[in-house]
């Protein structure tokens, strides 16, 4: 059974100076399938900064990522020979910075291989934070103090420790199929129709206890007062006295003699039920007898 093969980083002394490119012996496919795969990833567009000899350094990254965050950690992967990572190596500090979605200009020129340094930095304010230059309108940066430097096949991963960061607001400018690229809006998605759920049930309602009925205000009560005195009544001609039931043999006085009802005032009164004697001076006229009464109706049978 053939050993496994072994990684770039492990074969880098003994091909050094050998003359032979080791890229072109590891097994697998092409780096030119291998560039098409890597083209998909999209990354955020950093720039990576430090001190130099000569004044600030600085390139375009694409493959920053955090490491850990206790202890924090970034890791930015670099391209094997450029002059930042030479700077990084010997000071051992450097600065991320990732760019806001309108800086892809400030990308392309911390890109090009042939831009000095100098043109790289021109027109963008520049502090320095820890002794490494930092670019001000950054959406946001860090200052990392190396940790560890690894090389694997043509570029080296730079781990650092996080000393200083600053985060603002906006989007980040991205990376994606050999080109620049910005986050879309969010686009609504599908509505879920609301599931129903079980009825609320309202709080204790406490019945309403009836109070007492309100007292009104104290009415007086009406005191009657005296009868008014009633206009002069006119007293009728003749005053009718109590009805009796006739007796037998006798003829009521109303009927016989009318006139002593209505007679002057000195005549005696009449005793009910019996004709008085009758004056021979003022003798009345004899009164007719009254008219038999007829036979009964007889009642009828029923309706019919």
């Amino acid at each position: 059974m053939s050993a496994p093969p072994r990684l770039r980083a492990e074969r880098t002394r003994e091909d050094a100076g050998s003359g032979v490119d080791p890229l072109r012996e590891e097994p697998g496919p092409g780096a030119a399938l291998c560039l098409r795969l890597y083209a998909k990833l999209a990354a955020g567009v950093t720039v990576v900064t430090a001190r130099g000899e000569d004044g600030p350094l600085g390139m375009t990254v694409s493959s920053v990522t955090s490491l850990s965050a206790r202890p924090p950690l970034l890791l930015a992967c670099l391209r094997d020979g450029s002059r930042t990572l030479a700077a990084i190596r010997a000071y051992g500090v450097f600065a991320v910075h990732l760019l806001r979605e309108d800086q892809h200009d400030l990308a392309t020129r911390f890109a090009h291989p042939t831009t000095p340094a100098p043109r790289r930095f021109a027109g963008t304010p520049v502090r320095q934070v820890l002794g490494v230059p930092v670019l001000d309108g950054a959406l946001a940066w860090s200052v990392c103090l190396v940790e560890d430097i690894r090389r694997y096949g043509d570029h080296c991963l730079v781990v650092g420790r996080v000393a200083a960061v600053q985060v603002g607001g906006g989007r980040p400018l991205l990376w994606h199929d050999r080109g620049f690229k910005t986050l879309a809006e969010p686009h609504p998605g599908p509505v879920a129709a609301p599931v129903p759920g079980p009825a609320a049930v309202p709080d204790s309602v406490a019945a309403p206890v009836p109070g007492p009925a309100a007292v009104p205000d104290s009415v007086a009560a009406p005191v009657p007062g005296p009868a008014a005195a009633p206009d002069s009544v006119p007293v009728p001609d003749s005053v009718p006295g109590p009805v009796t039931d006739p007796v037998p043999g006798c003829v009521p006085v109303q009927e016989l003699v009318p006139e002593l009802v209505a007679g002057p005032a000195h005549a005696p009164a009449p005793v009910p039920g019996c004709v008085p004697a009758p004056d021979p001076a003022h003798a009345p006229a004899p009164v007719p007898a009254p008219d038999p009464a007829p036979d009964p109706v007889p009642a009828p049978d029923g309706p019919g």
